[in-house]
């Protein structure tokens, strides 16, 4: 048997003066089962976005699911890779459907906050993510071409 004591939560702060925090192991388990946010691979989903994976953290991915939320898109249905994967070739040969590059790439061809409507591929490129976030007239440009990008 083991030895373990087990005390309802609500009594444990009794038996201690300092801050207690109940960890449930299941909830743990599966912050570590999930996947990286970030993948380099093989482009699966039909909206890929391109981003500075040294930038990225929770209020720059947070910004991100509202800029997808205005569009009616969910993170479920992003690919998200690191800007250094980016090939817009490869892009163009797969299955995606959109794609947003946000940041610098060596593809200066790119104009910003445009996109080709030609193809069955549209692709735009925006400033970092990081620098959209702090710049009010950045948000306002990518918001209209996001609402012309996505007929909105």
């Amino acid at each position: 048997m083991d030895n373990q004591l087990l005390l309802e939560p609500s009594l444990i702060s009794f038996l201690i003066n300092e801050s207690v925090y109940i960890i449930d192991e299941k909830e743990k388990i599966l912050e570590e089962e999930k996947e990286p946010l970030i993948k380099n691979n093989i482009f699966n989903k039909e909206f890929l976005i391109f981003l500075n994976q040294n930038e990225f953290s929770e209020i720059l991915e947070s910004f991100l699911v509202k800029i997808l939320q205005a569009v009616n898109i969910s993170m479920n249905d992003v690919q998200i890779i690191d800007i250094k994967e980016f090939d817009l070739k490869l892009v163009k040969v797969s299955e995606v459907k959109n794609c947003i590059i946000f940041g610098e790439t060596l593809d200066k061809s790119l104009i910003k906050y445009t996109f080709d409507a030609s193809s069955n591929l549209k692709c735009m490129f925006a400033d970092g993510l990081r620098q959209i976030n702090e710049d009010v007239i950045l948000k306002k440009q990518l918001w209209t071409a996001l609402k012309l990008m996505f007929n909105k």
